[in-house]
């Protein structure tokens, strides 16, 4: 799935070996064209690190 993120924000009350984050904005098709708005729960240790290339 290609995501365009509009918003992030952490998941409270988790230990810190679970982290989760809410990543919210829109689906791209295979065009590039916006789709659904959509929220997407997305475990921390799954993100690149700070100044990683993306």
């Amino acid at each position: 799935m290609t995501f365009w993120v509009t918003g992030v924000r952490l998941v409270a009350n988790r230990p810190p070996q679970d982290e989760w984050i809410w990543v919210e904005g829109f689906r791209l098709g295979p065009s590039g064209r916006h789709g659904r708005q959509a929220q997407i729960l997305v475990r921390a240790s799954k993100l690149p690190p700070d100044g990683a290339a993306r």
